[in-house]
């Protein structure tokens, strides 16, 4: 559950701010009752910045794994031959 507080009550209470970041709850800091800031534990941090998680990470994954160059693209539906089938598509729904 995120927790929210005032930048007041962020510096009044920093330890217990702290503990519940550390805790693996994320703090978002308002100014004005408007989001500001967001305290994370450091493991959240890092694992939202680590490089491999990248847009260009994971396009360069998907580009190894389907070859962009095989894609048909005169055909109506460029993508049908790498489009996961065992999903229905939303206009199947």
């Amino acid at each position: 559950m995120t927790q929210t507080r005032s930048i007041a009550e962020a510096r009044r209470d920093l330890s217990a701010l702290i503990n519940e970041a550390e805790a693996g709850t994320p703090v978002h800091i308002t100014r004005r009752g408007k989001p500001v800031a967001v305290v994370l534990s450091v493991h959240e941090y890092e694992r939202l910045t680590r490089s491999s998680t990248s847009f260009v990470s994971a396009y360069q994954r998907w580009c190894e794994e389907f070859r962009p160059d095989a894609l048909d693209l005169d055909a109506a539906d460029p993508f049908d031959s790498v489009r996961d089938t065992s999903q229905p598509r939303p206009a199947d729904l």
